[in-house]
């Protein structure tokens, strides 16, 4: 496997930094149960919470769009309105970011609107050199990096044994 691919699927699993987008300090939406999720495995990394109306989530400074945070971002979690999405991937593509996961539904599984979004999505993605997991994803798990996408997931295993 060409190392570039295997660079960019480390950002999936093995992020160094998180945006999470979604989040709100006034209610419990996919975005904060997904940031719970990160502090609770005990991500080791740096973890962005994105809102443009809070100043802080869940204790953390709270950024208005991922373009604007300081530093690298290896992996975005999308949990926004569908119709936000592809300017969310152009500014994942534009900040550089390795990869996003898309939790956020209502593209081709909800007709022909939902499909042309979708392929803008890929379009965009592509030609910015994003990898994306989704639309409509349910997320991954991965312990060794601290990686969980619901919170009380165990924070390692016991390879099959009893």
């Amino acid at each position: 496997m060409p190392a570039e691919i295997v660079s960019q699927i480390e950002k999936i699993f093995h992020p160094r930094s998180i945006a999470v987008t979604g989040v709100s300090d006034k209610s419990y939406r996919l975005g904060n149960l997904l940031l719970l999720s990160f502090l609770d495995i005990g991500f080791k990394g740096s973890l962005y919470p994105v809102n443009p109306r809070e100043d802080r989530v869940l204790g953390l400074r709270c950024y208005p769009s991922v373009k604007e945070i300081e530093g690298p971002v290896d992996l975005v979690i999308v949990s926004v309105h569908p119709k936000a999405v592809p300017g969310l991937i152009e500014d994942c593509a534009a900040k550089g970011v390795g990869a996003a996961v898309i939790f956020s539904s209502g593209f081709r599984e909800k007709g022909e609107e939902g499909s042309r979004s979708e392929v803008e999505i890929v379009r965009i993605a592509r030609s910015g050199g994003v990898r994306l997991l989704g639309p409509n994803c349910m997320g991954l798990y991965c312990p060794s990096s601290g990686l969980s996408f619901f919170p009380g997931m165990p924070k390692e295993g016991n390879g099959g044994r009893p």
